[in-house]
């Protein structure tokens, strides 16, 4: 038999009842934490972030030609209270005048230079110049502790061997010289033409190229070859590249005793001294840049193969002024900012005796004028600046004479064409 039991009436009232209990129980209990919630919310906006709004403050840039004062004066423009509580808050300054602002000089420690530093807009300095920046260069010969950026040089003797035997040449033919330098040249300066003769051991490397005049003894003085080879039939090359600083149209400018040349971008854009080898076999105007009648024939735009060539009459050298009419201008030629350019520099001493050069370059875009005269850069690969004390001290330390020293003015900020691989 089964049993069916039965909730009574009674119970399934009290059952219903507990039920709606627990429902407005767990609703009261809800709508209380959403209260509280709400509560620290608001309390949060009102009480912190609203309080800690930063106020406006008026900065009134002082007059150049005002009394220096402690601290700027400054204006509140906020009728708002600032809480101590909330004294952390920022302040921020607003200029009243659309004058510039005057703020007192900050001093800072001075530090080395960081070579990673970009020191010239858009060159990368650090990958360009290495170690050594402004250390290099020496007396324009240049030094032979390799790196940095800089242009590396060596020394040909015309008339020694390979081997470092007398050959054929006889220096004091002026002619025997010049013949092989300007094949060379019609080779578009062709390593293999000058392979047969002597190489100096060591390389120089060097940042700029200005010696002024001296004796011929300190080439292989500075070489360090002075044992094996004389001071005439000379040839030094310095190889290398340079990035352009900036975009713009350049000439190279310059004289040397016997012979400054210049490539640039595979191009002959200077040839200027006493001899000239692009020319020597013009019977026109013979081989000497010296002579009255190839000077006049610049001026007049006459020598085909220097069309463009400009001299330049500069203070400091009364000497090369008075010998070769200043500084000979080459052929203009435009870069681009960041390219990289391939050059080459000879410097050649034929009979030997005094010896010197020099290389400057004129910006024919932004040209600095000082009395009436361009006011040219001296070229350089870095930062070493040209110093008369430290080349005297070299000729003094090789024993040869170091008399007044004849520099041409330059520009003593010039820019600057780093050397890159």
């Amino acid at each position: 038999m089964a049993l069916h039991i039965q909730m009574s009436e009674e119970a399934l009232k009290a059952l219903a009842g507990a039920n709606l209990r627990r429902k407005l129980s767990s609703f009261f209990a809800c709508s209380s934490l959403l209260l509280f919630s709400g509560c620290i919310l608001y309390f949060t906006y009102d009480l912190i972030d609203n309080r800690m709004k930063p106020t406006l403050l008026a900065y009134t840039a002082q007059a150049d030609n005002a009394p220096p004062s402690e601290r700027p004066s400054v204006k509140e423009l906020s009728s708002k209270s600032i809480p101590a509580a909330a004294s952390v808050a920022p302040s921020v300054i607003v200029a009243t005048t659309s004058s510039p602002v005057s703020l007192n000089p900050i001093e800072l420690p001075p530090m080395e230079m960081s070579l990673g530093a970009s020191l010239t807009p858009g060159l990368n300095m650090g990958a360009d110049l290495g170690e050594g920046i402004g250390e290099q260069g020496g007396t324009g010969l240049g030094s032979s502790r390799a790196g940095g950026s800089t242009l590396e040089g060596t020394l040909y003797d015309l008339k020694l061997t390979k081997s470092g035997a007398r050959n054929k040449i006889n220096p004091t033919n002026n002619d025997q010289v010049l013949a092989i330098l300007a094949e060379f040249f019609k080779r578009r300066w062709a390593p293999t033409t000058l392979s047969k003769y002597y190489q100096s051991a060591t390389k120089l490397h060097s940042s700029y190229f200005l010696l002024p005049t001296c004796s011929a003894d300190y080439a292989p003085h500075a070489f360090q070859c002075a044992k094996k080879t004389k001071p005439s039939a000379l040839v030094i090359i310095y190889r290398g590249k340079v990035r352009a600083p900036k975009t713009g149209r350049f000439r190279f400018v310059g004289t040397g005793d016997d012979v400054i040349a210049v490539r640039f971008n595979r191009q002959l854009v200077l040839e200027s001294g006493w001899s000239l080898p692009g020319i020597f076999k013009n019977p026109k105007f013979g081989h000497s840049g010296v002579t009255k009648h190839y000077k006049d024939a610049i001026k007049e735009g006459q020598v085909s193969q220097h069309k463009g060539y400009k001299l330049f009459p500069t203070d400091g050298i009364p000497h090369w002024n008075n010998v070769v009419g200043g500084l000979m201008g080459g052929n203009i030629f435009n870069v681009k900012e960041g390219e990289v350019y391939p050059i080459e520099i000879l410097i050649a001493e034929i009979p030997g005796g005094m010896f010197g050069f020099c290389l400057l370059i004129e910006d024919l875009d932004e040209p600095i004028m000082e009395n009436g005269k361009v006011l040219l850069d001296i070229f350089r690969t870095d930062f070493t600046e040209f110093s008369a004390e430290v080349t005297k001290k070299a000729l003094l330390d090789a024993k040869l004479p170091a008399n007044t020293l004849q520099v041409p003015k330059f520009n003593k900020a010039s820019g600057v064409w780093p050397a890159t691989l």
